[in-house]
């Protein structure tokens, strides 16, 4: 696996991680918290769609 497939695939790990956390979690957390992995999961598939569209671009 190259390097930019293995960013990729760490990153999806990372928003899947979190998505667990908002599903097994969801009764017990805040709405802040909520929001706060909510924002991160976002920002987590915005970064994998831009590493993707500069792939596309090369």
């Amino acid at each position: 696996m190259n390097r930019f497939n293995e960013e990729i695939w760490s990153i999806q790990n990372t928003i899947s991680y979190y998505t667990d956390i908002l599903h097994k979690r969801e009764d017990s957390l805040t709405e802040e918290q909520r929001q706060s992995i909510v924002e991160k999961i976002k920002d987590l598939q915005t970064e994998v769609n831009n590493r993707l569209n500069i792939s596309n671009d090369l």
